[in-house]
C-alpha cells in the first residue's frame, strides 16, 4: 500500500474495506506530507503517482515507480542494459529542496496496489497533462512579498561554531518531509535550475518537460532518483507544446515537426555519467502528417490524436518489436480516421469539431466543442462511441481512467466515478458498499462496486476538486478547502 504515499495502518479505518486478502481505501485519504505546500499537478502511474509542485520540483509515491524495482526492463527505457551506476557515496547530482509556502492539501483518494496483470501485456497509463495556465500567478495572492533587504549590523553567526548558528525564522522554510513512500526526484546537474511544467505517467516509466523544451524520462532504466534527457537525433530544437507518456511508449508534440513517438532509449553511459550530461538517445519516429495538430494521447501500442480540422485518428505501433529490431525501424505506418467516431460527430453536429482527447492504456475519451463526451476503446475499432448522458453538456472539464474506472471532473470542482472496484479495491471513491447502496437506494450484497452511472464522490470537506488522476486499480485528486483559497 505504499504506493499511495502512506500505510494502512496509519490512516482512518473508517475509510477500508476488506476485499479478499487485502485491506483497501474505498474513501479519498488525505497525504499529509504535501499539506501546506503549493501542488501544481498529479498523475498516476501503473505503480505510484508523480506530484508536481509549483515551484517545479517532482516526487513519487510509493517504493518505485516500477512492478520490481530494480529488475523491471520494459519499454521505453533502454532494452539492453540499464543506465551507469557509480559507486556508492560518488554521486552529486542532487541538491537541497526549498519549498514555496501555501496551504494547498493534497488528497491520496481511493486506490489499491493493482493485482499482478494476468489478462493483459506487461506494458504502461497515459495521459498527456498540458501545463496548467498561469500556474504562477495563479498563488500570487498566497505568497507574502519579501521585505526589501537592507544592510543590517554584522551577524552574530561569525563568531558562533556551526552547532550553535541561529538564523530569522523567515529563511527557515519547510520542507517536504520524504518517507519510504515520498521520494523527491530531480533533474540532471545542468538542468536543474530548470522548472517542469509538465508530467504525464506511463505503466513503468513517467516523463517531464521543463521551459526550454527538454524533455526527461524516469523509467525501468533509471538507476537512482535523477533522470535522464531525452535526446532525438535528427530533428531541430523546436518548441514542445505537450508530452504523453503511454501504456508502453512516450511521446510528444513538436512545432513545426509533428508527434514523436519513441518506443526504447539508449542506456546512460559511464562517460556520460561522469561528464555530468546523462543524456540519452531515444529510438524515435514522426507520425506522417501530424505537422499542426489539436491534441493527442499514447495509449498502449498506439497514438491517437486529433488533426486541424477536428478529426479523430488513430496511428498504431508495435512497441515491442521495433524496441527489439524486430522490424524495419525505417517502416512507419500512416495514421488512419476513427471512422465511427468521425461519423457521429459529422451525424449529430456537423458544425462540432473534436477538441481535447485523455486516455489510459486501451480506453480513451474525446471531447467535442460542443461539450459532448464520447468514450471508446481502442481494441473495439469499429464499435460506435460511448456516451453517457449525466456527462453530456455538464462542464465536464477532464476525464481520467484506469483499467476498469471513469472518475470526471466538473468545472464547478465536483467529482464523478462509474466502473468497476476490481476485487474491491475502491478505487472509485464511493465509500464503502454498504455506504454507497445505502446512499443510491439499492439493495445490498457484498460483491464490488460496479456501476455504469456516474455517481458523485464525496467532498473531503467543504472545498473543491482541481486535479484528478487515475490508472491501473488507483485514484487521487488534488483537492483544496474553501477556506484556503
Amino acid at each position: 500500500m505504499g504506493r499511495l504515499g502512506y500505510l494502512i495502518r496509519d490512516i482512518n479505518q473508517d475509510h477500508i474495506s476488506i476485499g479478499g486478502l487485502t485491506k483497501n481505501v474505498h474513501t479519498a485519504t488525505n497525504v499529509p506530507n504535501f499539506n501546506d505546500f503549493i501542488i501544481s499537478d498529479i498523475s498516476a502511474g501503473g505503480f505510484s503517482f508523480q506530484i508536481l509542485m509549483n515551484d517545479g520540483s517532482l516526487y513519487h509515491t510509493g517504493a518505485s515507480w516500477t512492478d520490481n524495482g530494480q529488475l523491471s526492463k520494459s519499454t521505453p527505457g533502454p532494452m539492453n542494459k540499464k543506465d551507469y551506476k557509480p559507486p556508492l557515496n560518488t554521486s552529486n547530482l542532487e541538491i537541497p529542496f526549498i519549498a514555496n509556502m501555501s496551504s494547498r492539501r493534497l488528497i491520496r483518494g481511493p486506490h489499491i496496489l493493482p493485482a499482478a496483470p494476468e489478462a493483459r501485456p506487461s506494458a504502461t497509463p497515459t495521459r498527456g497533462v498540458s501545463p496548467m495556465p498561469l500556474q504562477d500567478q495563479r498563488y500570487d495572492r498566497d505568497v507574502s512579498p519579501q521585505p526589501e533587504q537592507t544592510r543590517g549590523p554584522t551577524s552574530v553567526n561569525l563568531t558562533k561554531p556551526p552547532e550553535d548558528l541561529t538564523f530569522p525564522s523567515e529563511l527557515q522554510q519547510p520542507k517536504i518531509k520524504e518517507t519510504s513512500f515520498i521520494t523527491r526526484v530531480h533533474l540532471p546537474g545542468q538542468y536543474q535550475a530548470g522548472k517542469i511544467r509538465a508530467l504525464s505517467s506511463g505503466r513503468q516509466h513517467f516523463i517531464a518537460l521543463d521551459e526550454d523544451s527538454n524533455i526527461f524520462s524516469w523509467d525501468t532504466g533509471t538507476i537512482d532518483k535523477t533522470g535522464c534527457k531525452i535526446e532525438f537525433v535528427n530533428l531541430p530544437k523546436e518548441y514542445i507544446k505537450k508530452v504523453s507518456a503511454g501504456w508502453n511508449l512516450s511521446a510528444c508534440y513538436m512545432s513545426k515537426v509533428g508527434i514523436v513517438v519513441w518506443y526504447s532509449r539508449e542506456a546512460v553511459t559511464k562517460e556520460e555519467y561522469e561528464n555530468g550530461l546523462m543524456k540519452s538517445i531515444a529510438n524515435h519516429l514522426v507520425i506522417p502528417g501530424t505537422s499542426s495538430v489539436i491534441d493527442f494521447v499514447a495509449l498502449n501500442d498506439c497514438i491517437l490524436f486529433i488533426n486541424s480540422h477536428g478529426k479523430l485518428f488513430r496511428f498504431d505501433l508495435a512497441t515491442q518489436d521495433y524496441a527489439n529490431g524486430d522490424v524495419d525501424r525505417m517502416t512507419v505506418n500512416l495514421p488512419v480516421e476513427m471512422d465511427t467516431f468521425n461519423s457521429w460527430l459529422h451525424q449529430n453536429d456537423d458544425n462540432a469539431k473534436f477538441s481535447k482527447i485523455t486516455g489510459c492504456f486501451n480506453r480513451f475519451a474525446v471531447f467535442t466543442d460542443g461539450a459532448n463526451i464520447l468514450l471508446g476503446d481502442k481494441n473495439d475499432d469499429d464499435a460506435e462511441p460511448t456516451l453517457i448522458e449525466e456527462l453530456q453538456k455538464k462542464n465536464i472539464i477532464h476525464i481520467v481512467m484506469g483499467d476498469y474506472h471513469y472518475m470526471a471532473l466538473t468545472d464547478t470542482g465536483n467529482l464523478l466515478s462509474w466502473g468497476t472496484e476490481s476485487a474491491k479495491c475502491g478505487c472509485l471513491g464511493l465509500g464503502s458498499k454498504k455506504e454507497y447502496c445505502t446512499r443510491e437506494h439499492l439493495p445490498y450484497n457484498d460483491e464490488q462496486i460496479s456501476t455504469t452511472r456516474p455517481a458523485l464522490v464525496k467532498l473531503p470537506g467543504d472545498g473543491k476538486w482541481l486535479a484528478v488522476a487515475a490508472a491501473g486499480w488507483h485514484s487521487s485528486g488534488l483537492y483544496i478547502d474553501h477556506q484556503d483559497e
